[in-house]
């Protein structure tokens, strides 16, 4: 069986998204974050919808997918260029692991119970590993889009580029470590295992093997290395304009020095004669 997560935007409107689904005849569940919504009862076929902006599905057909997707699209806010996904297989066994296929890209889950709660549990680091990629491929086109200063300041000294370029770049990492840091998403437990704290430890089973933590360092470092290099490029510019102004004060002390000069030679010929 085959379990996949999406992550299609920065967030999804889920109480609009609820009431959308409800009249389309959806049968769901709303709690807090995130919807489940049931798409085949003989076949536990379940997708978890969560406000992040991400999706885990659980036994879904590729159409009754795309059926749900083209609803979902319509409240997804900031839409990603490209929808993250990964995918997984999964069977039912003694307890849950997770662990890498041996012939093939895949991982594969086994989950301690058939049970929605478990499946919800799961979910919840899945889609948090989706949504780092999503950050991920953020900074990565970022680096992408400006590497090339490094290497031209690097060969020539200098580069040509304008304030508002600098400082517009520097905004978009600092929203990104916003939200990355700051929305709590990856800084504790989700508040639903704090009324279903048995579900806890599969969920962090599947977090551990996801390296949560270690990519979320490893997404601050390259922010912190990206973010000091357009700081520097900042302060070069900035540098460069003060080096202006004073040439620019020099200059209009020097012909106001002239002026002053040629009008008191002008006053000395006067009274002369």
């Amino acid at each position: 069986m085959r379990c996949y997560s999406f992550c299609l935007g920065q967030s999804i409107k889920l109480a609009l998204l609820f009431r959308q689904l409800k009249l389309q005849g959806y049968k769901m569940e709303f709690s807090g974050d995130v919807i489940m919504v049931n798409l085949d009862d003989h076949e536990c076929a379940e997708a978890y919808v969560f406000s992040n902006g991400s999706v885990v599905s659980w036994y879904v057909r590729p159409k009754q997918l795309q059926a749900l997707f083209s609803t979902i699209d319509l409240y997804v806010d900031q839409k990603a260029a490209v929808i993250e996904s990964d995918g997984f297989s999964y069977s039912y066994g003694k307890k849950t692991t997770i662990k890498p296929h041996g012939y093939f890209n895949v991982d594969l889950l086994v989950l301690a119970q058939d049970s929605y709660e478990q499946r919800l549990a799961v979910s919840y680091a899945l889609s948090q590993s989706v949504k780092l990629q999503l950050y991920d491929h953020i900074l990565q086109r970022l680096v992408n889009e400006h590497e090339y200063l490094v290497k031209r300041l690097s060969a020539n000294g200098k580069i040509r580029l304008s304030r508002r370029k600098i400082n517009q770049v520097i905004g978009e990492i600092f929203e990104v470590r916003g939200l990355v840091n700051l929305k709590g998403e990856y800084l504790g437990v989700p508040k639903y295992f704090w009324h279903h704290g048995s579900d806890e430890a599969d969920f962090l089973v599947v977090r551990d093997y996801m390296d949560i933590d270690d990519r979320v360092a490893a997404l601050n470092q390259k922010m912190d290395v990206l973010g000091e290099m357009f700081e520097m490029l900042k302060a070069q510019l900035e540098h460069r304009h003060f080096f202006m102004i004073e040439v620019i004060i020099v200059i209009l002390i020097a012909v106001e020095y002239r002026d002053w000069e040629t009008d008191r030679k002008s006053t000395r010929l006067n009274s002369s004669h």
